[in-house]
């Protein structure tokens, strides 16, 4: 909200009852044995979901810098909640 590019504008949004998912949250040691080990198999499978990850976020980066059009959005992709600003 307050950042959209010059001629993008929110034409209609209205505020949604459900609440939204609740985040997941880590928290290390709560099972297992506390011991990680990794071969190195899982390593380089890691390592590839990683740089798919790293890709990724850069394609998206790029998709967004070159400024949103009207194809990028889809009927109900916002709710009237995630566009306020402020908090």
């Amino acid at each position: 909200a307050g950042e959209l590019l010059p001629g993008l504008r929110v034409v209609h949004a209205v505020p949604d009852p459900s609440s939204r998912p609740p985040s997941p949250v880590f928290r290390p040691g709560t099972s297992g044995t506390g011991r990680v080990t990794l071969s190195a198999a899982q390593l380089r499978i890691n390592q590839r979901i990683a740089q798919q990850a790293v890709l990724r976020t850069n394609w998206l980066i790029e998709r967004i810098e070159g400024g949103l059009r009207a194809a990028d959005f889809r009927a109900a992709g916002l709710r009237a909640e995630d566009l306020r600003t402020g908090g």
